[in-house]
């Protein structure tokens, strides 16, 4: 990972890990900096500051944080830790599948921050009606040999 610097933000109850590659424009993906990092071209960063950060479901917590629990707010709190100990003073956030939720969060929650807001895949929905719909979509479509197969995978 020639040009990857590592590093890591202490948040109340947990230690964000992030990674960080290039030069120019600031841009923060949030999710897993182990993940995404691998995920976003190394071309990318020669035109932009491609930083990576975990959020807290992907992080070393104290026990008894109960990730369960975690609301926009706290991963609000926690992306603006992080991008201030990167020193953007703006960035572009960035964010797939239920992550862009989270981007869109913090970009509507700190709009002076934010340059602007890419969403990848992100669904237009709460996270909480995404699962109870792919969790109705799965009892009424799937055959029953699927889910005697899917239940032995598990």
């Amino acid at each position: 990972d020639a040009g990857l610097h590592r590093g890591s933000v202490p948040v109340p109850g947990a230690t964000l890990g992030y990674a960080v590659r290039g030069g120019g424009t600031p841009v923060l993906v949030v999710g897993s900096s182990l993940y995404y990092h691998r995920t976003f071209s190394c071309r990318l960063a020669e035109s932009c500051t491609l930083a990576v950060t975990d959020l807290r479901h992907f992080s070393p917590c104290d026990p008894g944080i109960d990730a369960g629990s975690l609301t926009f707010d706290q991963y609000a709190d926690d992306i603006d830790r992080v991008r201030a100990a990167l020193g953007f003073e703006r960035c572009v956030m960035v964010g797939h599948s239920k992550h862009g939720n989270i981007a869109l969060e913090y970009a509507k929650r700190h709009p002076t921050r934010v340059s602007g807001v890419a969403l990848i895949g992100s669904p237009p929905v709460g996270l909480a009606a995404v699962v109870e719909a792919r969790r109705d979509f799965w009892d009424t479509q799937a055959s029953d040999a699927r889910k005697q197969i899917h239940r032995r995978n598990w």
